[in-house]
């Protein structure tokens, strides 16, 4: 039942997202261009996942759960640090989708809540991958990585593309953000963003005030070419025909056991 259940929620999200995605729910129940468009997407995604998961069993890669009461794995002298998700908001989210897979009236859970915040020590430096946490997985995080005794990160991947619900702005005494957790100098930031939403004004001053960032999309929003030509109205939709513009098509970064972080390539926010 709970693998019938899994796949029933994949294929909920799916039909979810192409809703979305094109704005109008009707396109899913009539034929037409479109329709195909939306059934070759949810074949070619489910064909990427069983691709993935086939890759892995045949090259019998070893399978390590991701939760936040696990003991830290080294691999090849990486120690891995499984920060969130916590083991009671898993179980939470299994009882939902029981109830759901019924027909009980329950609402969503955000699957973002779920997000594994991961940090990677190599000699004395910190690789800190945020995901889509949000803020209350960055409380309970926090204080794992200070138990952990780690230093703070010299690298971050900042979460859910900067957005305002992953940041606590103003922390109270005992709570933090996860900027707490990285270097006030010498600390870098890779930032996946380039939506009217993602990233918020606010995130993007606090972490350029701090770190040197390193944005995959558009850091900056000003001056964007017309991007919605139809008047479709649909949330951070763009035309095919106006791409995002990119600051970096690559960051790469390397790390030595002396702590130093090497950027052999990609540009920051300010030399853009």
């Amino acid at each position: 039942m709970k693998g019938g259940a899994k796949v029933k929620s994949f294929w909920h999200t799916i039909s979810e997202l192409n809703v979305f995605f094109f704005g109008l729910t009707q396109t899913l129940n009539s034929p037409g261009p479109l329709r195909e468009v939306i059934n070759r997407f949810r074949t070619g995604w489910a064909s990427f996942l069983v691709d993935l998961f086939n890759a892995a069993t045949v090259a019998d890669i070893p399978l390590h759960q991701l939760r936040a009461d696990i003991e830290p794995t080294n691999i090849d002298g990486v120690s891995i640090f499984c920060l969130s998700p916590e083991e009671e908001l898993q179980r939470a989210f299994t009882k939902a989708y029981q109830r759901l897979s019924v027909g009980e009236a329950v609402r969503h859970p955000d699957p973002n809540r779920l997000s594994a915040i991961l940090a990677f020590l190599y000699g004395s430096s910190v690789v800190l991958l945020g995901a889509d946490a949000l803020k209350l997985n960055w409380q309970t995080a926090a204080t794992r990585y200070r138990k952990h005794g780690l230093p703070k990160a010299v690298l971050l991947k900042v979460p859910h593309h900067g957005a305002s619900n992953a940041f606590l702005r103003h922390p109270r005494p005992g709570e933090s953000n996860y900027l707490d957790l990285v270097a006030k100098e010498g600390g870098h930031a890779v930032l996946f963003a380039g939506d009217a939403e993602h990233p918020d004004g606010d995130v993007y001053d606090a972490l350029r005030a701090q770190t040197e960032v390193r944005c995959l999309s558009n850091g900056t929003r000003e001056a964007l070419p017309e991007i919605d030509p139809l008047r479709l109205g649909v949330i951070g939709g763009r035309s095919a025909e106006v791409p995002s513009r990119i600051c970096n098509q690559v960051v790469s970064f390397q790390i030595d056991e002396s702590a130093k972080l090497i950027v052999p390539v990609g540009r920051t926010c300010g030399s853009c």
